[in-house]
């Protein structure tokens, strides 16, 4: 038997990356395996190769045998892709953007860095200045997020609306947070970054989760901005819950009711999609029954109401296939009862259509709040037109208790002067409207617009075009409206900003 050695599967190129120089030094030292030659006679030779049993060639992909009668592998490692070089690796890169354009500079990555910086610092100097010819008020939104080393970071948003009438979100900073995350440092951070950006007298709300730290931050930001006379109505309307989270925390206290039902739907869940075996056994089941196996189970965030309830609509879809799953599967004991199915369809129903209106919330008690509501308008445009009109501020719950008496002037004693009727009857008329305009004149502008008719509700009205059209018509009233209409009653979108997902940072 004849042993032959073939050389070394690579040989590095001379013009491989300097930081792969190591990469390719020690992948240059392994030999390739061994390859027996034997001879048998007049029937020739039969070349028989070892078994690469080396876990090097799972790097290596084969290539045909040279010229020279080598046997060649090409190195599928490829680490330097994943590194960002000083400069182009290639001088042929630089070569080819010579020739298609002679004046292009290829730059290094610190340069690359600084300008990156500096395009920030020019945008902050842009949104500051923008900020700062901003006629209303801004509205906040801050979310506290973890990343998937547990390190947090705050991001704050603001939200306004320019002058053409369109809602703009600007993300004011996204940073490192450094522990512990109680009311005391956020309200630290955030009134420097209040500061920083020269928007202490235009803040008008700051909209936040539930947490209990939130609580302590916002009495003590709001104390601090109410002793410089900052707010509007003494910061009575300064803290917005995030109705996501409101919503969430009504819905998991209903869900507390079918609780049992619940976990062992959860558990069955997991149970099918937690092995490839198990998945097919209910495949078969679902075939069994004569259900669409493309639908798919859901498997859900139990702090995430949304997805319990994906999790229900799919599992009721596949309930008798559950209870066939637990007639051939004996490891199966998670399956919920009839009952339990009954309870999981009427709460699924409730998730399917939930609506809260105002009216449902208060019942009988609505035509009290609904008062107190048109109240709190009330003393809110007062500081409105204060702060925007020129002329003495009118009593909006008052009434006109005087009136041009027209007939004073007009009218006389028969004796001295004979009015035929049709002359009568046109004086008539425009004292009548003469009422009508000075009674008018009296209404604010909030009045005026409660008294207009209402629009109809199956229109598709632009609420934003709709304040813009009438800007002129009730200028402080439209004041208001625009710093109302700039109020997130959510942090939700400042969430999706950066996470498709739930409030954690991947590597993206």
């Amino acid at each position: 038997m004849k042993k032959a050695k073939l050389g070394k599967t690579h040989t590095p190129s001379a013009d491989v990356a300097p930081q792969d120089a190591e990469l390719e030094e020690d992948i240059d030292g392994i030999d390739v395996l061994e390859v027996d030659v034997k001879v048998e006679g007049e029937e020739g030779n039969i070349t028989m190769e070892r078994e690469r049993w080396s876990k090097v060639w799972k790097f290596f992909q084969r290539l045909p045998i040279g010229s020279d009668g080598r046997e060649r592998a090409q190195c599928s490692l490829r680490n330097h892709i994943n590194k960002c070089p000083r400069r182009d690796e290639k001088d042929l890169v630089r070569e080819i953007f010579q020739y298609l354009n002679k004046n292009v500079t290829t730059i290094t990555r610190n340069t690359a860095k600084s300008d990156v910086k500096n395009l920030f610092k020019r945008e902050k100097v842009r949104l500051k200045n923008l900020l700062e010819l901003h006629q209303g008020r801004v509205s906040l939104t801050s979310d506290l997020w973890t990343s998937i080393n547990t390190d947090g970071f705050l991001c704050v948003t603001c939200h306004f609306i320019d002058k053409e009438w369109k809602l703009q979100k600007r993300i004011l900073i996204f940073q490192y947070m450094l522990p512990p995350h109680n009311g005391v440092c956020l309200t630290e951070k955030i009134s420097s970054l209040i500061s920083e950006w020269g928007i202490e007298k235009k803040l008008f709300t700051i909209t936040l989760d539930n947490a209990s730290s939130n609580d302590t931050f916002v009495n003590l930001l709001k104390g601090h901005l109410c002793n410089e006379g900052a707010l509007r109505s003494n910061g009575d309307y300064f803290h917005i819950r995030c109705c996501a989270h409101v919503l969430n925390l009504v819905v998991q206290d209903g869900l507390k009711a079918i609780d049992e039902g619940i976990v062992k739907l959860r558990e069955s869940v997991k149970y099918i999609k937690g092995s490839q075996v198990r998945k097919g056994r209910f495949i078969d089941c679902v075939k069994y029954v004569n259900l669409n196996p493309k639908k798919g189970l859901q498997q859900d965030v139990p702090t995430r109401w949304n997805a319990t309830y994906l999790m229900i609509e799919s599992a009721i879809f596949y309930c008798r296939a559950f209870f066939h799953l637990e007639l051939s599967d004996s490891s199966y004991l998670d399956c919920p009862s009839n009952d339990e199915w009954n309870k999981l369809e009427k709460i699924f129903r409730f998730l399917e259509y939930v609506e809260f209106t105002y009216k449902k919330l208060y019942g009988n008690s609505f035509a009290v709040h609904s008062d107190r509501i048109r109240e709190k308008l009330h003393d809110l445009f007062s500081e409105y037109i204060s702060d925007y009109s020129t002329e003495p501020p009118v009593n909006c719950r008052s009434s006109a208790t005087s009136t041009c008496d027209t007939s004073k002037v007009v009218h006389k004693k028969k004796s001295d002067t004979l009015l035929s009727k049709s002359t009568q009857d046109m004086l008539k008329e425009f004292k009548d409207y003469e009422s009508k305009e000075f009674a008018l004149s009296q209404k604010s502008q909030l009045e005026m617009y409660l008294d207009e008719p209402r629009s109809d509700i199956c229109e598709d009205l632009d609420v934003l075009s709709f304040w813009k059209a009438h800007q002129y018509r009730y200028p402080e009233l439209t004041s208001m409206a625009r710093d109302i209409l700039s109020i997130l009653v959510s942090t939700v979108a400042s969430e999706s900003a950066f996470s498709n997902g739930g409030r954690v940072l991947d590597q993206y």
